[in-house]
């Protein structure tokens, strides 16, 4: 819309005799004195002016993302954050401010650059690093994240909590620019903002439309969309929602480059990198790592083969149940029926706080005496398995650190611990290539698609190797709670091809009524 009002305005304007179009150029030159930046035509200016409190913009190299976050800061806000994931990729932002103010070294301050305004106001720069010590508790009216897809949703997310301004009449608002993710760091996007770039959204947003966002009051983190003038009590506290919204930007859109020159440039980089690059698609698949333990497009299938319902006549066969008491971390149930996962069921980890509630938690969900698969890493699994066992529930430990004796399918290699056969076993059993394909159908859950993506593997003395949960939830910055339960759920538990005859033949024999002989008198 926006860029259709640019295009009749710049029409009109063509259209108009020289000395009108001088009174124009005059008067805006008069509009814009003073002004450090003005956005170009097009998306940038339609970004510029976007009144979302948070705008993802961007979508491929080359369209002006570091350039509107720097002009922002120098034009709109008094304090602003421009933040990169790595302290090293500053230095691209540092050279853009330089280019628009037309000097060099503009901003100071060694490992914590700073620019001061002339005229008041400051523009502070941060890598963000691995972790937040230190980096919190200093607010900010404007805070950017540059290339946000590199960085993790909890870290962004807190630095977002500290946006605010004492100035009553003066504009907060979020940028987030960047390209499409290159690894599962940064598919939170694709949730973060599911009405532009999510194909299956059941209402998808128009470019630069607001939509509305309140916390999800549940506890498991994360939004939900709303209306405009919907609102939640937090510690007694009326909150509005927040809106967002997505523009894209290609290098096309850029005036200060030639497009052919810089698409010549892109054309060098790798096929998958390319393509997602040029085209800032978001969905566009990239290709896995070649140590990637479970194909991404495997994962995808699995949830294009889903239903709303299970399979007719299939009971519930196990329970995947990763254990959060407490803390940060979510209480998660994948429940099974043979092939078929229903939606996870997620609590946060404060409203199970013992062993007691998380037993509480499985048995209101659990259905058909199906096996609970229980994580018992880290030692917070072992008291709800205990109340689970005393109340007859069919329970089983699960300890991925544990030795095992499973082997691949081929039977040709083992594996170095239970945690490598759960997910390797997993990987064979979402294989479309195996005989009459694979029956696995999951749930849509970027999440969920981005935590089964995630680990990596490798091949030692031992077997196959898959990639410690602590070293994924570290790169992450989140645990991997959904993904590990559903692998538990696959690890035990009745599965089709254990029954003899199919579920059909085990259901009559199960319905099959018992007759009890009376003797005569």
């Amino acid at each position: 819309m926006a860029d259709k009002v640019l295009d009749d305005i710049l029409a009109k304007i063509k259209a108009m005799g020289e000395d009108e179009r001088n009174k124009v150029k005059a008067t805006a030159a008069e509009a814009t004195k003073g002004v450090v930046f003005v956005p170009s035509p097009g998306p940038q200016t339609m970004a510029y002016l976007s009144q979302a409190d948070v705008l993802l913009y961007g979508g491929s190299p080359g369209g002006g993302k570091t350039a509107l976050e720097c002009g922002l800061a120098l034009n709109e806000h008094k304090r602003a954050l421009i933040v990169r994931r790595e302290f090293v990729d500053l230095a691209g932002v540092l050279h853009t401010l330089d280019n628009i103010l037309g000097k060099e070294n503009s901003a100071v301050g060694g490992n914590r650059p700073v620019y001061r305004k002339p005229g008041g106001g400051v523009i502070d720069f941060m890598g963000l690093g691995n972790d937040l010590g230190g980096k919190q508790g200093n607010p900010h009216d404007l805070i950017c994240f540059d290339e946000a897809a590199q960085m993790p949703e909890n870290m962004v997310r807190m630095l977002i909590g500290w946006l605010r301004s004492e100035d009553k009449n003066q504009r907060c608002r979020v940028i987030m620019g960047s390209n499409p993710p290159l690894d599962t760091t940064g598919d939170w996007l694709i949730t973060y903002f599911a009405p532009w770039l999510d194909p299956h959204h059941p209402n998808p947003a128009e470019e630069g439309e607001l939509r509305y966002f309140l916390p999800n009051e549940d506890g498991t983190g994360g939004d939900r969309e709303c209306d405009k003038d919907d609102f939640i009590m937090l510690h007694g506290v009326k909150v509005a929602p927040q809106s967002r919204t997505f523009i894209s930007s290609k290098f096309s859109d850029n005036p200060y480059y030639d497009a052919e020159t810089y698409a010549k440039a892109l054309a060098g980089l790798p096929d998958s990198v390319r393509d997602r690059m040029i085209t800032g698609n978001f969905m566009l698949d990239r290709v896995d790592n070649e140590w990637q333990t479970i194909p991404t497009d495997w994962v995808k299938a699995a949830q294009a083969r889903w239903r709303p319902q299970p399979p007719i006549g299939v009971p519930m066969c196990a329970i995947g149940a990763d254990v959060a008491q407490g803390g940060q971390d979510r209480s998660v149930l994948a429940p099974r029926f043979d092939g078929w996962y229903d939606r996870l069921k997620v609590k946060p980890g404060k409203d199970t706080p013992d062993g007691k509630t998380y037993a509480g938690f499985v048995i209101a969900n659990r259905r058909d005496n199906a096996r609970v698969v229980i994580d018992l890493g880290g030692g917070w699994g072992g008291d709800a398995y205990a109340h689970l066992r005393e109340n007859g529930v069919d329970a089983i430990g699960y300890m991925g650190v544990k030795p095992t004796t499973r082997r691949t399918a081929d039977k040709k290699l083992a594996f170095g611990n239970v945690r490598s056969a759960a997910y390797w076993q997993f990987r064979e059993a979402l294989d479309p290539s195996q005989p009459g394909g694979s029956t696995i159908a999951l749930p849509p859950d970027p999440e969920l698609v981005a935590d089964l993506c995630a680990p990596s593997y490798e091949v030692g003395t031992r077997g196959i190797i898959v990639e410690a949960k602590e070293k994924v939830c570290d790169r992450l910055k989140r645990s991997t709670d959904k993904g590990d339960a559903v692998v538990m759920a696959w690890f035990d538990g009745v599965k089709q091809i254990n029954v003899n005859g199919g579920w059909k033949e085990r259901n009559a024999r199960l319905q099959k009524p018992t007759v009890v002989m009376r003797k005569p008198r």
